[in-house]
C-alpha cells in the first residue's frame, strides 16, 4: 500500500510539473473531500469491521526557482463503524500526511510518510492504535535506495 501511495505521489508530480518553466516559485493548493467507505479486521476485538465516514485530502505544490518540485499531502479522515460480530460501535480518526520531493536537476528524489490511527469502541477498551512513518529515497532510475522505517507502533489499550 505504502509504494502505491508512493507511486501515485510520484504520478501526480509528474503530471503537476509537465511542460513547466519554473524560472520562480509557483504554488498550488486543493483540498476535496470525499464519501469513506471502511472494511477492516480489528485484532484487538477479533472481529470484523464495516462502516463510512468522510475524508479530507489537502494537497499544495510548489515548484522552486532550481526546477524542483515539492508535494505536501494531507488525508484526514473520520468514520462511525460497526462490528458484524459483536454489533458494537466504532469511531475512528486518521491523519496520514506525505511529503515528496524531486529535486529538481538533482537525480535523487525522496518521499516521507506518517500515518496515525485510532479506532475506538463504545466501551472504552480494546482501543486500537497505529503510528507510522517511512523515509524513502529513489534514484534518476526509479530504484528505491533506502527505505527507512523511523516508526511503527500498534498496539491495543
Amino acid at each position: 500500500m505504502k509504494i502505491r501511495m508512493f507511486l501515485f505521489a510520484l504520478a501526480l508530480a509528474a503530471f503537476l510539473t509537465a511542460g513547466t518553466k519554473a524560472p520562480a516559485q509557483t504554488s498550488n493548493s486543493h483540498y476535496t473531500y470525499f464519501p469513506l467507505s471502511i472494511y477492516f479486521f480489528n485484532y484487538c476485538t477479533g472481529e470484523e469491521v464495516m462502516g463510512g465516514g468522510q475524508m479530507r485530502v489537502a494537497s499544495n505544490s510548489i515548484v522552486d526557482q532550481s526546477g524542483g518540485v515539492h508535494i505536501t499531502f494531507q488525508f484526514r479522515s473520520d468514520f462511525t463503524a460497526f462490528g458484524l460480530t459483536s454489533g458494537q460501535t466504532y469511531t475512528g480518526h486518521d491523519t496520514t500526511n506525505q511529503t515528496v520531493n524531486f529535486s529538481g536537476f538533482n537525480s535523487q528524489n525522496e518521499v516521507t510518510f506518517s500515518q496515525v490511527n485510532h479506532v475506538n469502541t463504545s466501551g472504552g477498551q480494546n482501543n486500537l492504535f497505529i503510528k507510522e512513518s517511512y523515509h524513502i529515497t529513489v534514484n534518476a532510475n526509479g530504484d528505491i535506495t533506502a527505505f527507512t522505517p523511523d516508526e511503527f507502533n500498534f498496539f491495543c489499550r
